[in-house]
């Protein structure tokens, strides 16, 4: 996939209604996060609002781990962009998490449950 400054090509085979290419359409988002600075904001709002942590494992994530976003329910099925329906994955949690159709859930935030308790 070559991407350049204002736009990335896409696989010309790539279906976005098509669950095998979930994952494709989320990496290209990805990238887009990566490349605009409103987005590379809303990236820390997902990274602080989970803890720093990931939504599957619960470890730390870091650029050392490197990352994933994730849409809790899939574009393919009705679900949107919007931070709302995104979480953050390791890269291998996200695979996982495709490869065996998992579902995958908001995480808590440690002052909710501090709260309940």
């Amino acid at each position: 996939m070559g991407c350049y400054r204002r736009h990335c090509l896409h696989h010309g085979d790539a279906n976005p209604y098509d669950p095998d290419w979930e994952a494709y359409f989320e990496g290209r988002l990805d990238l887009k996060m990566e490349a605009s600075p409103k987005r590379r904001q809303q990236l820390l709002r997902l990274w602080l609002r989970q803890g720093g942590l990931c939504a599957e494992c619960g470890h730390k994530i870091t650029r050392m781990t490197g990352w994933r976003s994730h849409n809790i329910i899939w574009r393919v099925f009705g679900g949107s962009d919007t931070m709302s329906n995104r979480v953050l994955l390791h890269p291998k949690c996200h695979s996982k998490i495709h490869d065996r159709e998992l579902e995958v859930g908001k995480p808590r935030l440690v002052k909710e449950a501090l709260i309940e308790a």
